[in-house]
């Protein structure tokens, strides 16, 4: 991802993406680009992924 790519998304993240979930439970990151989130930690959804159930692109 370039930053001009970045910057878009950081944009729609700050604006609400398409909207908000609470994570259930811990998600803790086992690679470099995963993103680490915690019990009720306020997620900012930015798109699903397409063909693929249930995978969303997070902020």
């Amino acid at each position: 991802m370039d930053a001009a790519e970045l910057s878009r998304w950081t944009r729609l993240a700050a604006k609400g993406g398409i909207g908000k979930c609470t994570a259930s439970h811990d998600c803790v990151a086992e690679w470099n680009a995963d993103l680490m989130f915690m019990e009720d930690d306020v997620i900012t959804v930015l798109m699903q992924i397409l063909n693929m159930d249930s995978v969303y692109l997070i902020y």
